[in-house]
């Protein structure tokens, strides 16, 4: 039997079944992209960690991850995985959650590589790693956005600001509200849209002359001021 998509011809129920067969389908193919960039980071964290003990257990000095880098390298030409700065994050990694068990639950291991390093660059504490992890796959976070919020402190200021806010007890997150135009907190801008494992996420805001990391720390903001004002007035 023949069907043409669109058609009079279309057997009942057709239009629903095609609909939840597509959304499978990325389904599947988001959470592919999720698994394969997990088993790269449980790679980079085994790799960490034999080097940690390695250097622990049997002295190896620090002119060894060098050597590793360039055996690599050499081995793996079409990687670029394999550099000594790369190398000195995977210990990082290995060295904040020093079990695999511990690693691979958290929303880190379901985060670009990317990514990571800008937890393990910009945060000092696992808790923080954490929760900035955890929100950047809740949101679909670009590296630009993630490294915006972490600037500007969104976890002390979300950790500060009550659930219910009125009167002279409002935050000045609120307060910040009234300065915002009524069609930027109605208007979103365009959801991001998937992308690739080392880079999920991409937006622009309507200024296309602004440069990306610019434009990503825009729809970042825009987004952190829209979900404030929408408690306020939903409180």
């Amino acid at each position: 039997m023949t069907i043409e998509t669109g058609s009079s011809s279309e057997p009942t129920g057709y239009k629903e079944f095609i609909a939840d067969l597509k959304q499978r389908v990325r389904t599947t193919q988001f959470r592919a992209v999720r698994a394969a960039n997990t088993e790269v980071l449980r790679l980079y964290w085994s790799v960490g960690r034999d080097i940690l003990d390695r250097q622990k257990d049997e002295g190896w000095g620090a002119k060894v991850v060098d050597q590793i880098s360039a055996d690599l390298r050499r081995e793996f030409p079409d990687q670029r995985g394999w550099t000594r700065r790369n190398l000195m994050y995977m210990k990082a990694l290995a060295s904040t959650w020093p079990m695999v068990d511990e690693f691979v639950p958290q929303a880190v291991a379901q985060t670009p590589w990317g990514h990571v390093r800008v937890l393990l660059d910009k945060l000092t504490t696992r808790q923080d790693r954490e929760w900035y992890a955890a929100k950047t796959v809740e949101n679909g976070w670009s590296r630009a956005s993630l490294e915006f919020e972490i600037k500007m402190d969104l976890k002390s200021r979300l950790g500060s600001a009550p659930s219910r806010i009125s009167g002279p007890a409002r935050s000045s997150a609120v307060r910040n509200c009234e300065d915002v135009p009524a069609s930027r907190r109605t208007t979103p801008p365009a959801r991001p849209a998937a992308r690739t494992v080392t880079g999920w996420w991409s937006a622009s805001p309507p200024n296309s002359r602004v440069a990306p990391s610019s434009r990503s720390a825009w729809v970042s903001g825009a987004i952190g001021r829209r979900r404030i004002c929408a408690e306020e007035s939903n409180a």
